[in-house]
């Protein structure tokens, strides 16, 4: 007779866990071996899970661990009976074995602790798929694929997993090139970026735009692009709008946007940090199989709170999964915080937890200079500073580089009176522009980026032939 899945008694072997406990308590050098490696629930009894937790507190204590120390610890938790007494003890330490063998009975310990992991997780996605009242497949799926591969963790740190890569070898590996989706460091193959701002600055334009641009082969932002597939899931915007928006950025074309190409998804209810949200998105990627995906706006777009290291370091691990699963790049479109009294100034200055800004590749800011125009700054991990830039919005939506922001040019005016040190300067912008320090030698700092600046032949500063041209209402000045 065939026993019922209920019935069935759990692979297990006490005499080996003993030997593995009694080892644990005598020999410091394997518990040192040993214990990162073990768990509790390795264990299948009981009270060997709870003689191994008190184990691995007087180890971490003191290093010091020997039948008097345990037995007592053990009572003060009134958990002396709950594992047998000291009876139970002293037969752990008589069943005690070599250090060499103590390892090799620890990966049995652990061998039948992960096929009793594996089993429970058969025996909960068969009860699920069971239940009239089952959960919705694509969550069954993705829950299952979290707890084996947290499994195939807990298996890879006991035996070391694949054997590391030897640095010859990788010396030696021929990689052939991979153009970044954004040139210049801006946002690379396999990469996060975050593009970021107030309200009302042309973050979605920008999105939309860099879907179309990249296709056809043109810059973005001032950026060079790559061409590929882009999925752009948005919850911001009903489909009849983002038609429009969409069909005025194309028309500025000088040739129909390919097919195949650009993809769009209008969700309000899709949650990236969700089983289901994560499971939902790589069926996506899987049809379409994007290079780029961008997601519109973060907030709507996440389930837990912005603000909770903890909920955006799940965030940043499921973008991270569909990163390595697929060799994607993803940019998010965020927002800013409100202004402090206390200085931010890049990535810093992104809404809620730190956690985004320490995880991405790059972040961009959008801030206001007019009504048609906005100020481009940003942070990258994999490219040089660049320059500030101002970026104008035109009739057809999109958003093209249109000089230097006013606020450089003030600097470079400033400068442009006589070559003085740099010192100098930075007083003369704190007084003329009502500037603290710090910001006044970014101001220059950002003014030599640009090029408007420079240091002459005596090591003095002076401006150049750009910022000459751009005062002379872009004309070319007499030296450019």
């Amino acid at each position: 007779m065939t026993a019922t899945r209920e019935s069935r008694v759990p692979l297990h072997n006490l005499e080996a866990e003993r030997a593995v406990l009694g080892g644990l308590i005598l020999d410091t050098a394997v518990r040192t071996d040993l214990l990162p490696l073990l768990q509790a629930d390795d264990f299948y009894k009981d009270g060997h899970r709870l003689i191994f937790r008190h184990v691995t507190r007087l180890h971490e204590t003191d290093k010091s661990v020997d039948l008097l120390l345990l037995t007592d610890a053990l009572r003060r938790a009134a958990e002396l009976q709950a594992v047998g007494g000291a009876a139970a003890l002293t037969q752990i330490l008589d069943e005690a074995s070599t250090s060499t063998a103590t390892r090799s009975y620890a990966g049995v310990v652990r061998e039948l602790a992960h096929r009793r992991e594996l089993g429970r997780i058969a025996l909960d996605l068969l009860g699920a798929t069971e239940n009239g009242a089952a959960r919705p497949a694509v969550t069954l799926l993705e829950e299952t694929a979290q707890a084996l591969a947290r499994l195939r963790g807990r298996t890879d740190a006991a035996t070391g997993g694949a054997m590391p890569e030897d640095v010859s070898t990788l010396l030696a590996t021929e990689f052939p090139p991979t153009p970044a989706i954004v040139g210049d460091g801006v946002l690379p193959r396999a990469g996060v970026a975050v593009l970021a701002g107030p309200p009302k600055r042309g973050k979605s334009l920008a999105a939309t735009t860099l879907g179309i641009a990249r296709h056809m082969q043109q810059s973005w932002l001032g950026f060079t692009t790559t061409p590929g597939v882009t999925l752009y899931v948005q919850a911001e915007l009903p489909r009849p709008l983002l038609k429009e928006r969409l069909a005025a950025q194309v028309a500025a074309l000088a040739a129909p946007l390919p097919t195949g190409v650009f993809f769009t998804e209008t969700t309000r209810t899709l949650r990236v940090d969700t089983p289901e949200g994560l499971a939902w998105l790589r069926g996506r990627i899987e049809r379409v199989r994007p290079d780029l995906v961008i997601l519109d706006p973060l907030a709507k777009l996440m389930e837990g709170d912005e603000n909770s290291t903890r909920d955006m370091g799940r965030l940043v691990a499921a973008l991270d999964s569909l990163v390595e699963a697929y060799d994607i790049a993803i940019l998010l479109i965020h927002h800013t915080g409100k202004p402090r009294e206390t200085e931010r100034s890049g990535g810093e200055r992104l809404r809620g937890s730190s956690a985004l800004f320490a995880a991405v590749d790059s972040v961009l800011l959008l801030d206001r200079v007019d009504a048609e125009r906005v100020r481009l700054t940003g942070e990258l991990r994999h490219g040089a500073e660049f320059a500030p830039r101002v970026l104008r919005r035109t009739a057809d939506l999109w958003l093209l580089p249109s000089g230097p922001p006013p606020e450089l040019l003030k600097v470079a005016a400033i400068v442009h009176a006589m070559p003085m040190t740099w010192t100098f300067y930075v007083k003369a912008i704190q007084a003329d522009c009502k500037m603290s320090e710090r910001n006044a030698q970014r101001a220059l700092s950002e003014a030599v980026l640009a090029k408007l600046i420079a240091k002459n032949e005596n090591k003095l500063y002076t401006t150049t032939a750009i910022y000459r041209q751009h005062a002379n209402g872009g004309e070319p000045s007499a030296d450019a």
